[in-house]
């Protein structure tokens, strides 16, 4: 009985499985919306009251030739970050980013409904770009 529902939890979580590869569906989208990268002002503003940068990307797209990397993020991929809520401070803000910002504005919704105080950098060459001007 409960196999004639695995196609529809497999869904539900955007997860499909393919000729045994993983695909994400991108059908929480239409569910809820995103949270949209923070104006620079304010993550510049979290970055000086020591904010924690939180990448969300998978762990395959952070170890490929070529990543673009911030050396003092800590790494939890999307799907995982439920699970792994005890690593992360309460008492800071969060920064989320990714590759494009998508996976970020769900991190800091889901983070920020938890209880946490996450703000979504987007993505990894915007935060780049950030870093850069906060640093000269």
């Amino acid at each position: 009985m409960f196999r004639k529902y695995l196609p529809i939890a497999a869904l539900a979580l955007g997860i499909v499985r393919i000729a045994g590869y993983q695909y994400r569906v991108e059908i929480l989208d239409a569910l809820c919306g995103t949270t949209p990268p923070a104006p620079t002002a304010q993550i510049e503003a979290a970055l000086k009251n020591k904010a924690l940068m939180l990448d969300v990307r998978m762990y395959v797209e952070t170890r490929k030739e070529g990543a673009n990397l911030i050396s003092e993020a800590k790494n939890i991929p999307l799907l995982r970050l439920l699970w792994n809520l005890d690593e992360l401070p309460r008492d800071r803000t969060i920064i989320t980013y990714c590759e494009s910002g998508k996976r970020a504005g769900k991190a800091a919704d889901m983070l920020n409904a938890r209880g946490f105080k996450a703000i979504s950098g987007g993505g990894i060459l915007n935060l780049q770009k950030i870093l850069t001007g906060a640093k000269e």
